[in-house]
């Protein structure tokens, strides 16, 4: 009922945009995995196969300015979103982010609406870096 009609949409979206798309696929994570803390996000780009090494380097240089920690592909590379619809080569690439729970949530699982909004903050100055980057690197090839 749903995964083939939201699967269609996405298709036919990347399909639009013949120039080259970002598809980026956002979840939330759990704080930590077998006792082992986890960072406050989680970039995943199945090992550098669907986003090109020269975005990964915009990524790591616009969170090395933020109070984050990341990390990349561990544990979660992109599942099959990232993996099925981007391809490092283009003209469509993906990218996965895992967002630490902790960093908007308390273990009771009661929300903190001013967390959440830093967050959305820091993702919306992310994905604006990105389109201003990818714009000039575009431009330049």
């Amino acid at each position: 009922r749903f995964y083939a009609p939201y699967h269609d949409m996405l298709a036919e979206t990347l399909a639009f945009a013949k120039d080259g798309s970002l598809l980026v696929d956002i979840h939330s994570m759990p704080d930590n995995t077998s006792s082992k803390p986890l960072p406050d996000f989680v970039f995943g780009d199945d090992h550098g196969v669907t986003l090109p090494h020269q975005y990964r380097a915009i990524i790591d240089a616009f969170m090395k300015d933020t109070d984050y920690s990341f990390g990349w592909n561990y544990p979660y590379a992109g599942g099959f979103i990232t993996r099925h619809y981007g391809h490092r080569t283009g003209p469509h690439y993906s990218l996965q982010i895992e967002i630490n729970r902790a960093l908007y949530c308390t273990n009771n699982h009661r929300y903190s609406p001013h967390a959440i909004r830093e967050v959305t903050g820091v993702l919306e100055a992310l994905i604006s870096h990105l389109e201003a980057r990818m714009a000039s690197v575009v431009a330049a090839q």
